[in-house]
């Protein structure tokens, strides 16, 4: 069923995702060099493009990424002959960008009249939704919005 599959359910809410890098390594050194050259250089031309395809495949590799991280931390499950530990497998930084990425996706789509489903009006789920006479509001995420 459709509603299973997670990891199409990760690329439809996807909005963004960070790259992030130590500025000594490769990536990050792509990244400074993007932020410091004059727009429409040909630095910048060269590592625009470089950017645009690691933005490429990660935002292959992302809900695949997502849905993984997601079951390694919500469930503790036998694994050989010990158990799944959320905390140990899992770095605090990966969890905060985790969920700092879900909720600002959460909040842009949100703020761009998610409740209003305007854009797919023949769904089954716009037609429901549209019947649903007291159907709630999403709320605004706590804290900052991501813009």
């Amino acid at each position: 069923m459709l509603y299973d599959d997670h990891e199409l359910k990760q690329t439809a809410g996807m909005l963004s995702f960070t790259m992030t890098a130590d500025r000594d390594t490769g990536v990050g050194k792509l990244i400074m060099s993007r932020i410091m050259a004059v727009p429409g250089t040909d630095e910048w031309k060269r590592t625009d493009d470089a950017l645009k395809k690691l933005h490429k495949l990660k935002a292959r590799r992302v809900p695949q990424d997502r849905h993984k991280l997601r079951m390694l931390a919500m469930y503790i499950d036998p694994e050989g002959d010990d158990w799944n530990r959320p905390a140990m497998r899992i770095s605090r930084a990966d969890a905060r960008e985790f969920i700092e990425d879900a909720r600002n996706d959460y909040a842009v789509q949100r703020l761009n009249g998610y409740n209003n489903f305007q854009e797919d009006e023949e769904s089954e789920l716009f037609k429901a939704l549209e019947q649903w006479s007291d159907r709630p509001t999403l709320p605004l995420p706590p804290g900052p919005l991501p813009f």
